[in-house]
């Protein structure tokens, strides 16, 4: 019977090869029979190639169960953060915990750009008595819902006021700076998840998540109007989350 035999100077075997006869083959696994099984006693390092789209960064051998996640092959890409891996060519997936499985594994950078991008855009349209917000561009890979919107009262004193929401995904970045724009016929007062804002304010980071404005206009005479148009002048996604 094979003896186990501990020593703190010892270290795992990662490579192995036999002989053919023309030459060395790598032994990936060796087995022991158990109770009319084989178990997996022993396996050699796992190759693991790292490929920026078809580019091939590098390959690293690692020992089967330890992580793939964090090669020492470069990856820096001018211009581009670093933000995972992922294990299919294409996917937007990324893969958080992953370990050599002893078998060969492919893995796929996932980069973001570094230039900041607008993913919503609108503005104040109509004459100065009668203004209306119009909405302009909308990725909705990132921002889905309402950007903006106006409440009215017309030829009737009081107040009147409207809600609607949009939702945000700020997904690899970490940072959304929104700019918004406003037009008033009259008394109005806008605000975002409750924190009033005027024409051409700025809220420097908002989280993921849903987001409720709130206008409210006032009219005080029965022989007229009263209009607030607002909503996002534009929203823009920087500071991409680098991988660690």
């Amino acid at each position: 019977m094979a003896e186990a035999r501990y020593d703190t100077l010892l270290t795992k075997l990662r490579k192995a090869f036999v002989g053919t006869g023309t030459g060395y083959n790598k032994l990936k696994a060796g087995y022991v029979y158990e109770n009319g099984t084989y178990v997996k006693v022993w396996s050699g390092a796992t190759k693991v190639y790292y490929y920026d789209g078809n580019t091939l960064l590098g390959m690293e051998e690692v020992a089967e169960g330890e992580d793939v996640l964090h090669p020492s092959v470069s990856t820096s890409k001018e211009g581009y953060t670093l933000y995972g891996w992922t294990n299919e060519n294409g996917s937007e997936e990324r893969v958080t915990t992953l370990k050599a499985s002893g078998e060969e594994m492919t893995l796929y950078a996932l980069y973001t750009s570094n230039t900041p991008i607008t993913i919503a855009t609108g503005s104040i349209t109509g004459a100065a008595y009668e203004p209306n917000y119009t909405p302009g561009t909308k990725n909705t890979n990132y921002i889905t819902g309402d950007i903006g919107d106006k409440v009215s009262l017309y030829y009737n004193v009081g107040t009147n006021t409207k809600t609607f929401a949009f939702t945000l995904n700020k997904k690899r970045y970490g940072k959304a700076q929104v700019v918004f724009c406003k037009g008033t016929q009259g008394n109005g007062v806008s605000k975002l998840d409750n924190q009033t804002f005027s024409n051409n304010s700025v809220f420097e980071n908002i989280a993921s998540g849903t987001h409720t404005f709130t206008l409210t206009i006032e009219n005080d005479y029965a022989s007229t109007w009263a209009i607030n148009a607002s909503g996002i002048k534009s929203l823009v996604l920087s500071e991409p989350i680098a991988w660690e």
